[in-house]
């Protein structure tokens, strides 16, 4: 590069990504002033993206450094339309936000190829600060619509943000967006309805500016678009229906055997779902008996009444005994809370099951291992001294034993606790 820093400068490698769209990801100043130097260095990067696309997310020097000495790259987007200010708008860096706009507050009104503005970013990643600051410089941005018709507000609600949607409810100037319908004809209300979202709903309809009975383009209301869609265990429609009705809205004129037809029906649980907590409860009593019977059948036995201490465990003074009950004590006490979550489970709501039966899972895996410990632990107590041999088998099969079970203690930490409630969910929402 040093001897032919034009020719460098210009070369794109063979996945279209030039040298100066690699220096800003390295975040190397001395070599994107280097490349610059040369009048037409490339700055193209991958998916259409530009070295200007790369700083904003990377360095407050080299943007701007590339927006005094390439100031066009500015409005140049993506291959999905997205520009470098919607880029900047999805992170929290606001300084990185007004350094785009303090150059030309124009680009706020660029919009991707979905329609989205800068704007619209912002509030579908929560960006209250940044929805400010455009709003305060680029006024007019807060009024574009993308390909749906949805303005910045139905986006917000969609992704509920409620700190960009407390926002708009407290700001004057906003308050048109608060009634403004998509090209569907839904209103923010009907977005929030469709969301399901009770705290959201709350909000909207308790603002005395919202048409709680506006109708969208099929003649929907927000009540009739509540009674209407499907609801999965983990959402209350009962719940959101009482906070529209409360706040005053109606149902579109139509027949009332057709209301009925769309009122939320109770689900049945599913038998196999039925049968797993049946288990699951069957099992925990099972450890709870083994360990509390241990606990009073203690290996070696207890003192006999022509001893000093009659009634005290012959080996209570060995370390190996007070792990024994340590480790009993842990699988009886656990199994317990597998109990009271399985019967909570049985009782509870479908969105407190769901929540529940990871932990109840965890918690049986723990019982299992704490009672392969104080089991082994106890048969040791018993042949250490005479069967050094037999000892180590039994302890290096329980190592083995207990690392599985740890290995599935991670498996039920990591995929069923983040799995097993969409697993279910699943169930739930096929069953008839």
């Amino acid at each position: 590069m040093a001897k032919a820093p034009g020719v460098s400068a210009v070369a794109n490698n063979v996945n279209g990504v030039s040298p100066l769209f690699m220096a800003v990801e390295c975040e190397s100043v001395p070599i994107v002033r280097r490349l610059l130097e040369a009048g037409e260095a490339s700055c193209d990067g991958p998916n259409g993206q530009t070295a200007l696309h790369s700083a904003v997310l990377r360095n407050h020097d080299i943007t701007k450094i590339l927006l005094e000495k390439r100031p066009g790259l500015l409005k140049k987007a993506d291959n999905n339309g997205n520009s470098p200010l919607h880029f900047a708008a999805s992170t929290s860096d606001l300084e990185m936000v007004k350094l785009l706009l303090e150059k030309d507050a124009s680009i706020a009104r660029l919009q991707d190829n979905d329609g989205a503005s800068a704007i619209h970013v912002a509030a579908s990643c929560g960006r209250v600060t940044t929805i400010k600051h455009l709003d305060k410089v680029c006024p007019d941005c807060v009024e574009l619509m993308d390909n749906e018709g949805r303005s910045f507000l139905h986006v917000a609600i969609e992704k509920k943000r409620r700190a960009v949607i407390e926002y708009v409810i407290r700001s004057p100037h906003l308050m048109d967006l608060l009634n403004q319908p998509d090209k569907k004809g839904n209103t923010p209300l009907h977005a929030a309805a469709l969301s399901g979202n009770l705290a959201v709903t709350r909000m909207l309809s308790s603002n005395k500016n919202i048409k709680k009975s506006a109708m969208n383009n099929d003649g929907h209301t927000a009540l009739d678009v509540t009674m209407r869609r499907t609801w999965t265990p983990l959402e209350r429609p009962s719940s959101l229906i009482a906070i529209l009705k409360t706040s005053g809205s109606r149902l579109s004129p139509q027949r009332h055997d057709s209301i009925r037809d769309h009122l939320p029906r109770k689900e049945e649980e599913p038998k196999d779902y039925k049968l797993f907590v049946n288990n699951l409860f069957l099992t925990a009593v099972l450890i709870a008996t083994i360990s509390f019977a241990a606990a009073f059948n203690v290996p070696g036995g207890y003192k006999s009444e022509e001893s000093n201490d009659p009634g005290t465990p012959i080996l209570l003074n060995r370390v190996d005994f007070r792990l024994f009950l340590l480790c009993d004590t842990f699988a009886m006490t656990t199994s317990f809370l597998v109990l009271l979550l399985a019967l909570q489970i049985r009782l509870g709501s479908k969105n407190y099951q769901i929540r529940q039966l990871p932990i109840a899972i965890l918690l049986l895996q723990i019982s299992i291992f704490a009672l392969i410990f104080a089991f082994c632990s106890g048969l040791c107590l018993l042949i250490a001294d005479e069967f050094l041999w037999l000892t180590l088998f039994i302890l290096v099969w329980s190592l083995i034993c207990i690392w599985c079970i740890t290995w599935n203690i991670i498996i039920t930490v990591h995929l069923v606790g983040l799995s097993a409630a969409r697993k279910l969910r699943d169930v739930y929402m096929s069953s008839p």
